[in-house]
């Protein structure tokens, strides 16, 4: 009998961890492979460094006394210690995360969906010799509503350091929602698709700080492909996340991609290195997680790039073009020939190889910057 009991305890405890990690890596599909979760004295201590950070972070966001249960993860990083808190109202095995599918609800289960309790508050730290640093913060999984209607917010970021600079990248992301009512007066939350696919909206800032100086780059895109259990597993962010098995996939009105670049350097950056000149983009076109995917799929044929001196200069245009090679799930490099101080790029699709599937997709982007290097 204890033997029994013994199997089924295991298996049970098998069964949550499971659970637990599916969860987590429909939460955070560009980062999961990269954490490891920190436990016992070891999680605790830093919670406790941490906690005025944890704290602020939650006042700021209005998340309110119940967003006390807390799980810290470290990551894979060539440089400094980097760590991920996580902030939940509940055990974030027990915690209902959105997932993407509409429904019929009363109004107090509607009132519950929406509540911020479902909500994640991350937190990304670095560690240092006094203690720890406030890289970013942001909820995921929070029902918005506002002027343009209702959606589901998400977030997400990517982030490396060494001893001469931080990198970090925040995506922000919506998912569209329609609210209505039925005859008998239950809520009706549907997400809206294009063709039979849902979507959503992205932006994403990129920070690179060196010492004194810092560099901002504005990232804007197509809509995304939005995944019903893993929202972000499609988005920008899979782009940018050095693993070319990931792929972001648009959902646009057109059904191109679009990326708009735009350069904001500090003083002591420009002192440093000079003004912004771009000199080559790389891409892995496609999408890259096995031949049978890429051939599956649309890819870009061309892509036409447009430079300006800032958003605001139309008369600086300058246009080139690069075309890209099929049959190819490797990185492909072009040289863009613009001319130093051009500071907002649009990188738009010109030409459609075609698929099977129409969601055209990009598995890795890049940009190199004179005197810099591969920034992304």
């Amino acid at each position: 009998m204890k033997k029994i009991f013994l199997s089924l305890f295991l298996i049970s405890l098998s069964f949550f961890a499971f659970a637990e990690s599916v969860l987590l890596k429909n939460i955070f599909p560009q980062n999961y492979a990269n954490l490891t979760e920190l436990t016992g004295d070891k999680a605790a201590s830093m919670v406790s460094s941490c906690k005025n950070l944890v704290d602020s972070a939650v006042e700021k966001l209005k998340l309110g006394k119940d967003f006390s249960f807390t799980r810290v993860f470290s990551q894979k990083n060539q440089g400094k210690k980097i760590y991920r808190i996580l902030v939940t109202s509940v055990d974030l095995e027990k915690l209902d995360f959105p997932t993407l599918e509409s429904g019929t609800y009363s109004e107090n289960d509607f009132h519950w969906l929406q509540s911020r309790d479902h909500a994640i508050l991350q937190l990304v730290v670095e560690q240092n010799p006094s203690g720890y640093t406030l890289v970013d913060y942001d909820v995921t999984g929070l029902w918005r509503t506002d002027n343009s209607g209702t959606s589901i917010y998400f977030s997400d970021f990517i982030v490396s350091s060494d001893e001469d600079s931080r990198k970090h990248m925040h995506l922000k992301a919506q998912v569209p929602v329609s609210i209505g009512s039925t005859w008998d007066g239950l809520t009706k939350a549907t997400f809206m698709t294009r063709g039979t696919s849902l979507f959503g909206t992205q932006s994403a800032e990129f920070t690179i700080e060196e010492g004194d100086s810092k560099s901002t780059i504005k990232i804007g895109a197509s809509d995304f492909l939005a995944d019903r259990l893993s929202p972000l597993k499609y988005s920008l962010l899979s782009a940018f996340d050095k693993n070319p098995k990931t792929c972001y996939k648009e959902n646009s009105a057109g059904n191109t991609i679009s990326m708009q670049v735009s350069f904001s350097m500090d003083m002591a950056w420009t002192k440093k290195h000079g003004k912004v000149r771009v000199t080559q983009a790389s891409i892995i076109n496609g999408d890259s997680a096995s031949g049978n995917d890429y051939f599956a799929t649309d890819r870009i044929g061309t892509i036409t790039t447009e430079a300006w001196n800032n958003e605001r200069d139309p008369g600086s245009k300058e246009t080139m073009s690069f075309t890209l090679k099929d049959y190819n799930l490797e990185s492909q490099t072009v040289f863009l020939p613009a001319s130093e101080g051009k500071n907002y790029f649009v990188f738009s699709t010109s030409e459609i190889i075609k698929g099977n599937r129409h969601d055209l997709s990009i598995s890795e982007f890049n940009l190199k910057l004179s005197g810099i290097g591969w920034i992304f």
